[in-house]
């Protein structure tokens, strides 16, 4: 085991105020004396416990309300709670099971959450629903690759989740946190029939991220097939979708061949693959990247928000793909600049609302 890392609670600026309250942190028995846990007294008290498997919910019911709640567990896939099970509990799960996940990545996006501020991400988020809100359609653009797309993002099968922001009792966080997307239908009901009514070209360029599930036999293909997908880095990918689905892929440069192939590959496999299935929106723009094939880069805000691309679900597909695309602008469709490689003023017309629910779990996958 590499040098020990600190877990510092007062810094978790999410969970809120500490007064009167109890921290964990749940972690493996392994990996118990990985972790030093520094205690300031900003805490009534401190305590580790363990989880072998199972149900997080015996573990939970060990610990003592008020209660903050640390999960960091990188060989079990943790399923989320319902909000009855919590009580008095604020839980955040660090994202550490659905893509291997090293020691020095458990500290660097533990630094990340350090640097997190949840006023910010409210703030932003605020600001981004408002603005869709007022918007007919959201247009899609890549200034490099001259890619436009039109995504019509009001209709009322949608659902719109965020993770962000403060939590409150008995609510539940993926960290580090800073998402906002939205998929076809409630989350975990996977139907080819259900679109999100999207046309156009749009350019797969950035950095993807594939997550496995809890199937730990699919680590050696899924490096393999994240490897393929890694050059998106340097060049782009051209999708044309049509009602929601990739209809055709092409490589803007020889290097991006294997790329294309990769994920024309997953088509063949299962169809499914071809679905956009959400649209996200990074907002932590406290969020360094970290190299490789990483869960937690997912939130990625870069310095004014990212929008993601995800593919699969994997309560029904082997895979869930997601392609992080920061040089991707998203506009209104009077063209005022909402997220992505630039800024602008935002106008208050006549808006639709949007009903945002607060993900117990990420909608495309828990970890």
């Amino acid at each position: 085991m590499e040098e020990k890392i600190a877990i510092r609670p007062h810094k978790y600026l999410q969970f809120g105020s500490t007064q009167e309250c109890n921290f964990y942190l749940v972690t493996e028995v392994d990996l118990v004396n990985a972790f030093t846990l520094e205690q300031e007294n900003s805490y009534k008290s401190y305590q580790i416990l363990t989880y072998t498997g199972g149900s997080l919910t015996e573990v939970i019911q060990q610990t003592q309300e008020p209660a903050h709640i640390l999960v960091i567990c990188p060989k079990h896939y943790i399923c989320a709670l319902e909000s009855e099970q919590l009580g008095l509990r604020k839980l955040a799960i660090m994202a550490v099971n659905s893509t291997p996940t090293s020691w020095g990545a458990i500290a660097h996006f533990l630094s990340v959450m350090e640097a997190t501020d949840p006023e910010v991400q409210r703030a932003f988020a605020n600001h981004f629903f408002d603005t869709v809100e007022q918007a007919e359609y959201l247009h899609i653009i890549d200034e490099r690759y001259q890619t436009s797309a039109k995504f019509f993002h009001l209709a009322d099968e949608y659902e719109w989740f965020e993770q962000g922001g403060f939590l409150d009792w008995g609510q539940q966080q993926i960290v580090p946190s800073g998402e906002l997307s939205v998929l076809p239908l409630t989350h975990g009901k996977f139907s080819p029939e259900c679109r999100l009514e999207m046309n156009g070209e749009l350019a797969f360029w950035g950095y993807p991220i594939l997550h496995s599930g809890k199937d730990f036999s699919r680590r050696t293909e899924q490096a393999y097939i994240y490897e393929q997908l890694a050059i998106l880095k340097e060049h782009a990918v051209i999708a044309t979708v049509e009602n929601g689905a990739i209809a055709k892929l092409q490589a803007t440069h020889p290097s991006v061949e294997a790329a294309k192939s990769a994920l024309e590959h997953l088509f063949t496999v299962d169809s499914h693959y071809q679905l956009i299935w959400e649209v996200g929106f990074g907002i932590n723009t406290a969020l360094k990247l970290w190299p490789g094939n990483n869960a937690m880069n997912e939130v990625y805000g870069a310095e004014y928000g990212a929008i993601h691309w995800g593919f699969g679900l994997t309560t029904c597909t082997p895979y869930h793909l997601d392609i992080i695309c920061p040089n991707s602008q998203v506009l209104t469709h009077t063209g005022e600049f909402l997220i992505g490689g630039n800024s602008g003023d935002f106008a208050t017309n006549h808006k639709q609302d949007i009903v945002r629910n607060s993900a117990i779990a990420c909608p495309c996958i828990s970890y």
